[in-house]
């Protein structure tokens, strides 16, 4: 029985292993702007899981801002700085006059993202967003670039998300040309995403009336729940 057990305690020990590895493998990798997925936001933690990610066809406008930090940016920054181990450069003193910067991405262009979710090259990916609530997009990032990628950021003119493949990437355009940004060496400590409202089409089938922002509602006549839209549908059947 004791070596029963002890084999449980073993194995239960090696499932908590690989699944901390796991969650701490996430922590560390680099979020994509247009990414679908989870965000979990407790008093300790905020993580994003990444679940899958749209076709898109055509670039998509980012915005692109040099912001300075505030105590409460900094220390969230400070606390991603803890949670992967490194040391902190940078330094905050608001009493000074020129103060440490950082970086936001967002996404702008909503008309044409909205547009790709719902085409038929996306179907899958609206299947997944039908069924779970919960998914949102994410939008926007707030990061430190290190010494290569900060000048590029500074004097973008012009940003844009395109994708190669199955990956997203970030260009950023400069005297004229466009230059992939290097997402590797970027120090992305914030995020925020977006939800979802949802109608029926002319076939009666569900799908992303508006992709809403920084808890705004569903107007009238959509649904935050793309299941809400069943009852309509089957009371117009009758």
């Amino acid at each position: 029985m004791k070596q029963k057990l002890s084999l449980l305690a073993i194995c239960v020990s090696i499932m908590a292993c690989s699944s901390l590895k796991k969650w701490q493998s996430f922590e560390n990798q680099t979020l994509s702007l247009g990414v679908v997925g989870e965000t979990t936001d407790d008093v300790f933690t905020k993580s994003f899981r990444e679940v899958g990610q749209p076709k898109l066809s055509n670039p998509i406008s980012v915005d692109v801002q040099s912001v300075p930090f505030t105590k409460a940016s900094f220390h969230k920054y400070k606390k991603y700085k803890e949670q992967v181990g490194e040391p902190l450069f940078l330094e905050y003193n608001d009493s000074l006059e020129s103060v440490a910067r950082f970086f936001k991405l967002r996404i702008t262009d909503f008309i044409h993202f909205k547009e790709a979710l719902n085409s038929e090259a996306n179907e899958v990916t609206l299947e997944y967003l039908k069924d779970d609530a919960s998914l949102e997009l994410l939008t926007e990032v707030s990061l430190v670039a290190d010494t290569s990628q900060e000048p590029i950021l500074k004097m973008a003119s012009q940003a844009q998300l395109i994708q190669k493949g199955n990956r997203f990437y970030l260009e950023v355009k400069n005297k004229g040309q466009f230059t992939e940004v290097h997402t590797h060496s970027l120090e992305i400590f914030d995020f925020e995403t977006a939800g979802f409202c949802w109608q029926l089409n002319q076939r009666y089938k569900a799908e992303i009336a508006t992709i809403l922002e920084n808890g705004q509602a569903c107007s009238k006549g959509t649904e935050n729940k793309a299941k809400k839209l069943d009852d309509t549908f089957n009371y117009l059947k009758l």
